[in-house]
Order: structure tokens, then sequence, then C-alpha cells
């Protein structure tokens, strides 16, 4: 017993070494070979990236790219300006235009990561305890980031604008925060919450340039487009994202849709018209189509408004602590594909700021075995499908990656209260 003991702990020993003698520059270097590596594995697929070349052809030629369906029936959502700015990779063959916004990506992912461990002041902590926390937050996000590279989506490219939107708006640095915003928002509305933020603490100055930003971008293809044409694209856009549209209601058109909207279809409606359904019960009970719209409305209503709870300040009060800046950032932003209908498993990347706080709490702080547990919850609803896909079709018919995007949300809700914010961290108990 005392043999194997004595084995342990040199093997301890060992990791420990290992783990301390491996400089930054050689975690990077791993970092952007596996990166590579998957980059160029998935760059030889179909993906959402050829529906963006599609539609900027398409654009470049004057056709409305939001007038027809692409690749097996799917729609260009993204905006004029986003098509022109993908416009370069058409020039280049398939898999290498592929591979270059892949890697794209895994810079972007990288500097989200470092972004993250700034915000966290990880820096501070032991090189054991950073090197459990960047494997941590990893795994937990494995297969969002696995699937923003199969779909070669950009969801990524979202996260990194509105993270880096919130570094240089604590630097105070107004015009290059609202332009990174601005961009996000045009690429995507999703980042319209983290405006609704700033606007709340009176961040007046970033606002009103994010908002005049946000224009000018929806407006610059009018310099040069046929008006009657640029006023076609944007009715036909503005039909498209339409959040009354009956489909965007119940959302369940696709089985890898998840949000609350989708989870509430599913649970409190019969017949969904969900065409890859199994044949198992999920819906509690069967109330009609405006019953259903209601309740989603309530929902939303009610996770909107524990942002409140989170934040917990008057409107217009800025915020000089760091650490609340990026608490309630993370709040926000995992809310994101919680609230929005239409959202698919790529979508939940936005909850990486998230899952940062909560790992942070957990390995700073002598926390409950009960943390723990709701830790590996979360780890395996948003990981079932990598770690056993075999029931994937069983996962997405019962919106498990939902449950585990919530309990993020009602984890961090709960901690909200537990912390204390100090300038040096965040995650010390309050007594």
């Amino acid at each position: 017993m005392q043999e194997n003991h004595t084995e342990y702990s040199e093997a301890m020993k060992s990791i420990d070494w290992f783990i301390m003698n491996i400089k930054k520059k050689h975690w990077t270097v791993l970092f952007f070979t596996a990166s590579f590596i998957v980059s160029f594995i998935e760059s030889s697929g179909r993906s959402d990236f050829d529906i963006y070349k599609l539609a900027a052809i398409d654009l470049m030629k004057g056709i409305n790219p939001y007038s027809h369906s692409f690749i097996d029936g799917y729609y260009y959502y993204y905006s004029l300006l986003f098509a022109y700015m993908i416009y370069p990779f058409t020039f280049l063959a398939s898999q290498m235009s592929a591979l270059l916004w892949l890697m794209l990506n895994s810079v972007l992912l990288y500097y989200i990561i470092i972004q993250i461990a700034i915000f966290l002041n990880i820096s501070k902590l032991t090189h054991k305890t950073q090197f459990v926390f960047y494997t941590l937050l990893l795994l937990i996000n494995l297969r969002f980031i696995r699937e923003n590279y199969h779909s070669a989506q950009v969801t990524i490219l979202i996260l990194f604008l509105i993270l880096y939107s919130l570094k240089y708006l604590y630097e105070e640095k107004h015009i290059l925060s609202a332009l990174l915003l601005a961009l996000s928002i045009n690429i995507k509305l999703l980042s319209l919450p983290i405006l609704v933020y700033y606007l709340y603490r009176g961040y007046w100055k970033t606002s009103f340039y994010t908002i005049f930003f946000i224009l000018l971008f929806l407006l610059i293809p009018a310099i040069w487009l046929p008006i009657h044409f640029y006023s076609d694209c944007m009715k036909q856009w503005l039909l498209l994202i339409n959040p009354f549209d009956t489909k965007h209601l119940l959302d369940t058109e696709e089985r890898s849709f998840h949000s609350i909207t989708t989870l509430i279809s599913t649970l409190f409606h019969k017949n969904t018209n969900d065409v890859y359904a199994l044949p198992i019960r999920r819906y509690i009970v069967d109330l009609n189509i405006e019953q259903v719209k209601n309740l989603i409305l309530i929902a939303r209503i009610i996770f909107i408004s524990s942002a409140l709870l989170v934040i917990r300040s008057m409107p217009f009060n800025k915020v000089s602590n760091v650490f609340r800046l990026f608490f309630d950032f993370s709040y926000i932003s995992a809310l994101i594909p919680i609230i929005f209908p239409h959202q698919q498993h790529y979508a939940f990347i936005l909850q990486m700021p998230a899952t940062s706080v909560l790992i942070h709490y957990l390995i700073t702080n002598q926390v409950s075995k009960l943390n723990w547990l709701i830790f590996m919850l979360v780890f395996f609803c948003f990981n079932l499908k990598i770690i056993l896909g075999t029931f994937n079709e069983y996962y997405d018919h019962f919106k498990i990656l939902t449950y585990g995007g919530l309990l993020v949300i009602f984890w961090l809700f709960y901690i909200s209260f537990k912390v204390k914010f100090s300038q040096n961290n965040f995650s010390q108990l309050k007594h």
C-alpha cells in the first residue's frame, strides 16, 4: 500500500514538473498544430461557409442573395456587408478558402481564450491551477469548438468581436469598442443584448458610436448598389429574420435547433411539425399554438429580467471593477443562445465566458460536491454527442443541450449572490 502511494506521489510530481516546465510558446505551438490538423480535415467537407461564398457571388452578379435558398434548402441570413467581406475567399479553391477561414477562426479562438484569462486574472494562479483551468475550459466547450469548425460558422468571430468590444469599453477606447460591437451586430443580430447592456450601464459614448456604426455598415452597400436592388435585398432579409414568423415561434423545423423557444414547443405542444422527431413522447401537456406562444414570451421575459437581478444596479451606473463587468457580460452572453430563436448547437460557444467564470469559481474555492456534480452534468449535456455519438438523435429529440445551457444560466445566477467583487478577483465567497 505504501509502495503504491509512493508511486502515485512520484507520478504527481512528474506531472507537476511537466506543467511547470512547458513554456507558453510551446502551448501556443500545440494549440495551432491541433487547430491546423482539425481545420485541414474539416475544410474538405461542405459547410455553411459555402453558403456565404455562394451568397457573395450572387450579390456580385446582382442577384438578391436572400431571395432563394442555397445548399440543401438553407438560406443566407447575414448582412450584405459580410457577403462583401467574404467575397475575396471565392477566388481560392474550395478547400483552400475553407482552410484559410478555419485558421482565421483558430487565431480568433486563441485570442478569445487569452482575453478571458486576462479578465479572470488567471496568471495570478499557480501553474498547476492554470493548467486545470485551461483544460476544463477547452473540455467543456469541446463540442461547440468542434461544431464551429465542422460548420465553418461565424459564431467564433461574433464572440471575439463582443469580447474585445468589452475589453476596449473598459479601457475607454470608445470608438474601437463601438466599431467591434457594431460589426458583430451587422453580421448577426445576436449581439444586440450587449448593446442594451452598454446603454443600461450608461456607457453613452460607446453606445451612440455603436448605433452610428450599425447604421453606417447597413447603408454602406447602398452607395454602389442600385437603390431598388438594395431595397429589395433589405425587404427580403427582414422577412427571413422576422422573429414573428410562425416557424420561428415554434422553431422545430430542424432537429438540431436548441433554445428556450424549441424546448417549450417540444414540451408543451404535441404536433410541432418536426419531421425528424422520434416516435417517443416528449411533451408534458398538449397546449394550443397561442398558449405555447404566450409561454415562450413569458419565459423570455423571465430570462431577460433575470439579468437585472444579476447586475443588481440602478440604470446608468458605470462599472469600475473589471471582474464585475466581465461577470455581467458572461451572464448576458450565456442568455443569447437561450432567448434567441433558430439557434444551432454551435451558438452555445457564446456560453464560453460563463463556463470560464464557473470553472474559475470551482478551482479557486472550497465548494461542495454539488457544484462539481452540476459541472459534470453540464459537461455531459454539452458533450454527449462527442462522448457517445450513437444516440445523437435522442439527444436532439429531448433537447439535452438546451438543458445544459439552462444549467449554466441557473448556476451562474446562483453564484452571483455568493461572490464578492474585489480588484484582485471575484470568486471569494461572501461571509
